[in-house]
């Protein structure tokens, strides 16, 4: 808003009585031009549109509703602007029939070697014997979330060794992208090497993963608890298949809860992502 120099407003005159609206040549205040019209200060758009009379070209038009509009507009234009990005990323979005996790110091290979399948591929092709057509589409499909990380433990050991370079870069970015897949994401079925999993263990003394006892039955055969919210991968027969047989042998298995975000933003879809979870998790403890 443009600055006001009338003097006369703060009670010290002007060229006439305090508090009065100076007078021009003809003894007619400035608050009015020569058609009668109002003039109000700082409006650059209203004081353009005295001096041309009835008729307002089109940038005194725009002129003189940015200023009474201009915040509304702003603020408009930011709604219509969100509305169409979350359109976009909604019409982007696969679905996937369930949502795995793995995060570690085990490296998946995306690319193939020697000319065959590569690694990535195939542990997909392995989660999808044990999962569930969710949308009932007549294709299961899995969404493997694969994260290279490594603990400060790990770190100082290779460092040691001298044998590899430690890309911190990519440590530090697969880390924040683990925090917020973690909080926010419906990745409910996890494998972490045992580092990564005793970080996340306990959230402000909370545990993230739910207790495991009640999904292993009797029939199970000799499964290894890590502890109540763990289990190893390597005692199970599902690991003998192709590319799971590779991870490392300390590998856990674990399901995350569903987050109080979670909850608070789409209980409904976090509870069927969860319970998706829950069967691809009991199909793999009880695969022969």
């Amino acid at each position: 808003m443009a600055e006001n120099n009338n003097k006369g407003n703060f009670g010290e005159p002007s060229g006439g009585a305090p508090n009065e609206p100076p007078k021009n040549g003809n003894g007619v205040s400035a608050a009015s031009d020569k058609a009668g019209g109002q003039i109000q200060e700082g409006n650059p758009g209203a004081e353009n549109s005295a001096r041309s009379g009835e008729r307002r070209s089109f940038s005194e038009v725009l002129e003189n509703f940015w200023y009474y509009h201009k915040w509304h507009s702003i603020i408009a234009l930011f709604l219509v602007f969100a509305v169409v990005i979350s359109t976009l990323q909604l019409c982007r979005k696969e679905n996937y029939d369930a949502y795995i996790l793995y995060a570690g110091n085990y490296y998946i290979d995306r690319k193939s070697q020697d000319g065959n399948i590569p690694q990535y591929n195939t542990i997909l092709q392995s989660l999808s014997r044990v999962c569930p057509d969710a949308d009932e589409d007549g294709v299961k499909s899995v969404s493997l979330k694969d994260l290279f990380t490594l603990s400060s433990e790990e770190i100082k050991e290779i460092e040691e060794a001298g044998e590899y370079e430690v890309n911190y870069t990519l440590i530090s970015e697969n880390n924040q992208i683990l925090n917020d897949t973690l909080m926010y994401s419906d990745y409910y079925l996890c494998f972490f090497s045992p580092s990564v999993y005793e970080k996340y263990k306990m959230v402000e003394g909370v545990p993230l993963f739910s207790a495991l006892s009640e999904y292993v039955g009797e029939d199970s055969g000799s499964v290894v608890f890590y502890d109540e919210y763990a289990i190893k991968l390597s005692s199970l027969k599902f690991y003998s298949l192709p590319g799971i047989a590779n991870m490392p042998d300390d590998t856990l298995i674990c399901l995350k809860r569903v987050s109080p975000v979670s909850n608070q933003f789409d209980k409904k879809d976090a509870e069927r992502n969860f319970g998706i979870a829950e069967t691809v998790f009991k199909n793999i403890i009880d695969y022969k």
